[in-house]
């Protein structure tokens, strides 16, 4: 599945996280566990709108056991720190939590300009 948000504002990305929440609520093996899922969603897609200051395309591949969330944006790329930020510090927090409750946390430079964050969300599909 596919979005763009744009414009990119705080509501455009608060209704995504809720329509990707339930859409994963109802083909989860475990409902209750999405909390996680909706967490990354929410950090993810609310950096790209607080920072990139542009379009958001964002994409949700669940062709494997656990879904896929890309975030792509058109802001400047930035060094993925997963440690542990610094309990004074204003900012960092939110990837350091994806980064514990994701599978998987990247971020790739995009060659025309931007980045690419993915995360492998931790919910299993349903059979």
């Amino acid at each position: 599945m596919d979005w763009l948000l744009f414009p990119a504002t705080p509501a455009a990305a608060h209704g995504l996280r809720l329509e990707i929440a339930a859409f994963l609520r109802r083909h989860a093996t475990d409902p209750d566990q999405v909390w996680a899922a909706e967490l990354t969603v929410s950090e993810l897609v609310g950096n790209a709108v607080t920072h990139a200051g542009g379009p958001v395309w964002v994409t949700l591949d669940w062709s494997d056991t656990r879904p896929v969330l890309g975030v792509h944006d058109l802001g400047p790329d930035f060094e993925l720190d997963t440690s542990a930020p610094a309990l004074t510090s204003d900012h960092g927090r939110g990837l350091w939590l994806v980064s514990q409750v994701a599978a998987d946390l990247a971020v790739a430079a995009k060659r025309a300009g931007g980045k690419r964050v993915t995360a492998v969300l931790p919910v299993q599909r349903r059979e």
